[in-house]
């Protein structure tokens, strides 16, 4: 077995193949497209036996581990409950895509899980090369007022224009809304914490810090940069939270476990009175401090929270939110608040969410979640815990002021991230077992034929 030449070394944790060239290319779509987020975990899931995983003789077991245990013991509720359901279609098809995405990452893991450490880090570039390509392009667009969409839009008129959600003089599209980025700054935000750690494995050579210093920083300043442009606060609260969480993880980590999820409990635990506080004695409804979009979940939490007490136990059923509030009809708005005491699609907080929908059983499932992950969290390398904590609290500080947790493509996100994090630590393991066969090669020095670095 030849060793690769010196340039090509240095090269090398920039290396991908076709397989991983794929997957670079679904994540920069999926940034520009954020919808797209169910079929890039599908790619996710598949690419890694396309990439010649099944030729190595490791076996895999079939017993899934508790968080995805967990995760669908959700999942079977949320099909029950179309029993009861006020949508049952919906409550079916949103327990099918659940079950589909916790599939994508079940079979994820297990393929990742089968790499060689040489694949598994061409798999890790290409998720790094992908991830900083879709970053930048939403900073060039946060910074140019999306000058890149309004080109196309203006020089491709086949595009379809809708004007709910553009401004259009005639034909042409002149501005586009602010909210439209919302949806790939989560995205960022949520795979941030993953993909720095996949860099500080890749770079991990002492050769290669001051690349590894230059990439976590660039791509950390950029990342907040791009969400404080933007007009997604709920991402810039989530990426706080979780560079809290990574600093405490690197300092104290016991202390870190311990307020992730204590901070994931009391979500679950006091959403419901914090909910009726914050609406009837701290009147955040009527502050002049809080933009329009807070005080209008205020109103949501408020009136979703006072619902609750009607189903307590098994909810009103999955996805039955939106259905049961257009039967409502027409509700007036109260003086001085922003909207009328509703519950409209839904109550853009998944804690409060699952109480109304799913009662004390789903809030109970959701709590088992996070127990899972935080047992997931503790078997992972002491290198790997502070980006899968932070990966975690970014997850809950985003489910609590965000999207419906039904949406497809957020829960691809969700998926999305623990599978990255997973990647991490078999890069990390790939990287421990070539420095114990040979103390002085790392990651970046696997020996390997002229012909292994072309695959």
């Amino acid at each position: 077995m030849a060793v690769i030449s010196n340039r090509s070394v240095a090269l090398l944790p920039l290396a991908v193949n076709l397989v991983g060239t794929i997957l670079a290319i679904a994540i920069v779509v999926m940034f520009i497209a954020p919808r797209t987020a169910l079929a890039t975990l599908a790619i996710v899931a598949f690419l890694p036996f396309l990439s010649g995983a099944l030729r190595r003789r490791c076996e895999v077991s079939l017993v899934p581990p508790p968080l995805v245990v967990a995760c669908g013991f959700l999942a079977v509720y949320v099909l029950a409950s179309a029993a009861w359901s006020a949508a049952p279609l919906l409550a079916i098809y949103t327990a099918a895509i659940g079950l589909l995405i916790l599939a994508l990452a079940w079979v994820a893991v297990a393929g990742i899980e089968l790499l060689s450490p040489l694949r598994a880090q061409k798999l890790s570039n290409a998720v790094a090369i992908g991830f900083a390509i879709g970053l930048a392009f939403l900073f060039v667009e946060e910074l140019t007022n999306d000058a890149v969409k309004l080109f196309f839009y203006k020089n491709l008129p086949f595009i379809t224009r809708n004007p709910k959600h553009m401004v259009l003089r005639d034909t042409e599209v002149v501005t586009l809304a602010f909210y439209l980025s919302n949806r790939s700054m989560a995205i960022a935000s949520l795979l941030l914490w993953p993909v720095l750690g996949l860099l500080a494995v890749l770079f991990a050579a002492p050769s290669h810090k001051p690349l590894r210093t230059l990439f976590v920083l660039g791509l950390s300043a950029m990342a907040s940069a791009t969400v404080l442009m933007s007009q997604h606060e709920t991402s810039a609260i989530a990426l706080a939270a979780g560079a809290v969480a990574f600093a405490t993880a690197m300092i104290w980590r016991r202390l870190a476990f311990g307020m992730v999820i204590a901070g994931w409990a009391c979500a679950i635990l006091f959403v419901i009175p914090m909910a009726h506080f914050a609406y009837d004695t701290l009147l955040l409804q009527k502050s002049q401090s809080l933009p329009f979009s807070a005080k209008a979940r205020i109103v949501l939490w408020k009136y979703t929270a006072t619902l609750i007490p009607h189903a307590p136990i098994i909810g009103v059923g999955a996805n039955s939110t939106e259905v049961l509030d257009l039967r409502r009809g027409a509700v007036p708005v109260l003086p001085g608040e922003p909207m009328p005491l509703r519950t409209a699609r839904h109550a853009h907080n998944i804690y409060l969410q699952v109480w109304y929908e799913l009662g004390v059983i789903g809030a109970a499932l959701l709590a088992l979640i996070g127990a899972s992950a935080a047992g997931a969290m503790r078997r992972l390398s002491g290198s790997v815990q502070p980006y899968a904590l932070a990966t975690f609290a970014t997850s809950a500080a985003m489910a609590a002021t965000s999207w419906s947790l039904w949406q497809e493509w957020f829960l691809a996100a969700f998926a999305m991230a623990a599978v990255f994090i997973w990647l991490n630590e078999c890069l990390k393991r790939g990287a421990a077992t070539v420095m114990a066969q040979s103390p002085k090669l790392g990651l970046d020095r696997i020996p390997l034929s002229p012909a292994a670095v072309s695959q």
